[in-house]
């Protein structure tokens, strides 16, 4: 119960999401932070939407990745920069 009442007197940003959201995805958020994240995605519709495009974005990259038989790691800084042409366009 405590940290539920913590995370609503501190609600996670948008900013904060954005910034620890390869953490969120990799499951390596401390317990707060993640519930912290989950309820903002709950309740922020351009987090959400944001969320769904990297992932997509790195299943596509992957698929590509696969189908050319090459086994690496997607750089996070690509996947960064194509999330940030995303948002421009």
């Amino acid at each position: 119960m405590a940290t539920f009442e913590r995370t609503k007197k501190n609600p996670m940003t948008c900013e904060e999401f954005v910034i620890s959201l390869r953490a969120f995805r990799d499951s390596e958020l401390t317990q707060p932070d993640r519930i912290r994240a989950q309820e903002h995605l709950t309740s922020c519709d351009k987090c959400s939407a944001y969320l769904r495009g990297y992932e997509r974005t790195i299943k596509l990259a992957k698929k590509t990745l696969s189908n050319r038989a090459v086994s690496a790691v997607l750089p996070e800084n690509l996947v960064c920069r194509i999330m940030a042409a995303r948002r421009r366009s």
